[in-house]
């Protein structure tokens, strides 16, 4: 019903043992399903019984009848229009119906479309095309993925991939099928054997991961299983020795989340934060009083095990011994690790234990890994001549009027000892240009900022070009004046998708707003939480501005337009005074582009709060613009 393509629409599910009473399952259509509800008719529905079903579609208005009685009303104005059709059969074995007098009536009475198939003439419709039956059930899985490898001989291999899931919410504990597809002499695929195979494939290269920047202690190493550990009244943690002084700039511990009773469909997970702690150890290895905790709500942690990365900033000294513990509040579910039997970790071990003690468990280690900041670098000789290389910032340099742009170019030191180099600027026509310090202390193998304030010396001057001089290096970067007073806010998000970052919301850029590409390469925010409501941006200044409009540009490209993929309600907020005031909201957007207008206030932060997308998934802004 109203289906803009074969998936994309309403469909409606009529199902009966005809033990009990029937089902309507009214299911909303975007590739997968995005939104359903399901009715208890008032009577049984029996295998090969003939109903007379009607659906009435009136504005947003969609009401079913059953053998003339209302089964179900309700409102949605996600598909506008469309077309009508049906399905005989899903492919899988789980459902399948027989149709006749298919008809469409308009509200004036007129027939649009009427078919008593009493043909096989299927004129009227758009068959889905025939495909060949290559397995009755994906050897036991469900079908995934096909993945093209080179084999040995240089010729590709075609890979179909099954997933073997049985229906726990942890779809990590889910195992898989793989095997090479066959073709016959015409390239039909052959069906499948369901069988062990072995593939040559081409060889490959080794490997290697990329170094961790200031690593400090690691288990990863290790041959890791998951665990749950982690309930109400059951701690679980890791004690680890320091092996450099410096701050503690990085805690990662990998974690997942559970329900309660394992091997069965899950639907209680853990409802109160995993509480992280990191906490002396006395001389007999105990943990003692916390140095540093930090509350990670569930909504952050997967059902599959990944790494949960913390910033503790705590200042750590070699040889100390700390303890990372782990517990939950939670009334149910559990939070897991990853675990090793094998002590891949000498430096220090697993703990158990209740909510009063803990203790270790000898030879065993979570998976973690810490990294340490380098200490302050000592002031050294000034070297005008040292070398060095200087990075501007991206894309540009925004400035505002009546106000300047601080600007952060970082200095790289390319010298074999620490290094003190002079900054210098050289700002474009129409702008004055000064370093917030006149020289930077970089250490070897390091980056140090050089800041810059960059502000109008004229009304309306044109873009140009800054150069920054420090040591022997030098690079430039565009100015560009600009009325957008986000463009030198510092913005943070709720959550954040890899790759989408939130500092991308106010970086100038719009092409990804209706480019599919530059969106994929992470043009824009992309929260982490599906469909989980709300999401939040926050826009920060270093003081307070004068603001009376918003701009909300969300993704809107040929391949994710902003009636089915962008942000739909959202409401913008404003701190006036230490406060949070709403000044703006907007419901059932399904545009691109959105300007939310209001009196004008001073604000120290702007906050867009998404609570609902097109696709019921995620919030995805490409730019978000404040103006005075």
């Amino acid at each position: 019903m109203r289906m803009k393509t074969s998936d994309n629409g309403y469909l409606f599910l009529l199902s009966g043992s005809g033990e009990t009473k029937g089902k309507l399952t009214v299911l909303e259509r975007a590739g997968a399903t995005v939104n359903s509800h399901a009715v208890t008719l008032p009577y049984p529905i029996h295998p090969g019984e003939w109903h007379h079903v009607s659906v009435t579609v009136a504005g947003q208005r969609i009401t079913t009848t059953l053998n003339g009685l209302q089964v179900d009303s309700f409102t949605d104005g996600t598909y506008p229009a469309g077309g009508v059709g049906f399905r005989e059969w899903n492919g899988a074995n789980l459902e399948s119906a027989r149709f006749d007098n298919a008809k469409v009536v308009a509200p004036d009475g007129s027939v649009l479309l009427a078919d008593d198939f009493s043909s096989s003439d299927l004129a009227s419709w758009v068959p889905p095309l025939a495909g060949n039956k290559i397995s009755d059930n994906s050897c036991g899985g469900q079908p995934a993925h096909v993945a093209p490898l080179t084999g040995v001989d240089g010729r590709p291999v075609y890979m179909y991939f099954s997933d073997l899931w049985d229906f726990h919410t942890n779809e990590a504990l889910a195992n898989y099928h793989w095997e090479p597809l066959r073709f016959d002499a015409d390239g039909m695929i052959q069906p499948l054997r369901c069988d062990n195979s072995v593939v040559a494939l081409a060889s490959g290269h080794p490997g290697q991961a990329d170094p961790v920047p200031g690593l400090d202690q690691s288990s990863e190493s290790g041959a890791f299983s998951h665990a749950c550990p982690v309930a109400l009244g059951a701690r679980y943690g890791q004690t680890f020795s320091v092996g450099r002084s410096g701050p503690l700039t990085s805690i990662a511990v990998t974690v997942f989340k559970d329900g309660t009773e394992a091997g069965r469909v899950l639907r209680n997970p853990p409802t109160a934060p995993l509480d992280v702690r990191l906490t002396a150890l006395t001389s007999d290895g105990v943990p003692d009083r916390t140095l540093w905790s930090a509350s990670v709500r569930p909504e952050r942690i997967g059902w599959s095990p990944r790494q949960l990365v913390l910033q503790p900033g705590l200042k750590v000294v070699e040889g100390q011994r700390l303890a990372l513990v782990l517990a939950t509040a939670s009334p149910q579910g559990c939070y897991g690790v990853e675990r090793d039997p094998g002590d891949p970790y000498a430096g220090g071990a697993g703990l158990v234990g209740d909510d009063q003690t803990l203790v270790p468990v000898a030879g065993s280690d979570v998976r973690f890994r810490t990294t340490i900041g380098a200490p302050a670098v000592r002031p050294v000789r000034l070297d005008p001549a040292a070398g060095t290389t200087v990075l501007a910032p991206h894309p540009d340099v925004p400035v505002l009027p009546g106000q300047p742009t601080r600007a952060v170019f970082r200095v790289a030191n390319l010298t074999d000892d620490p290094i003190r180099v002079p900054v210098e600027v050289e700002p474009p026509a129409g702008y004055a240009a000064s370093p917030e310090t006149s020289t930077v202390n970089i250490g070897v193998g390091e980056t140090a900022p050089g800041a810059v304030a960059v502000s109008r010396a004229a009304t309306d001057p044109a873009a140009g070009v800054i150069r920054v001089r420090a040591g022997s290096g030098s690079v430039t970067a565009p100015v560009t004046p600009s009325d957008n007073l986000l463009r030198t806010a510092v913005v943070s998000a709720s959550s954040t998708h890899d790759g989408w970052h939130p500092s991308r919301v106010n970086d100038g850029q719009i092409q990804a707003q209706h480019g599919y590409a530059l969106w994929n390469g992470g043009g824009g925010w992309n929260d982490d939480d599906k469909s989980i409501f709300p999401d939040t941006l926050t826009a920060a200044w270093d003081s307070p501005v004068r603001v009376g409009s918003v701009r909300v540009r969300t993704i809107d490209a040929p391949q994710q337009p902003a009636d089915q993929y962008g942000v739909r309600d959202f409401a913008v907020l404003a701190l006036v005074d230490g406060v949070w005031r709403m000044v703006g909201r907007v419901s059932g957007n399904i545009s691109a582009t959105v300007d939310v207008v209001f009196p004008q206030v001073v604000a120290g932060a702007l906050r867009l709060v998404v609570t609902a997308s097109n696709d019921r998934g995620y919030s995805r802004v490409v730019e978000l613009e404040g103006y005075a």
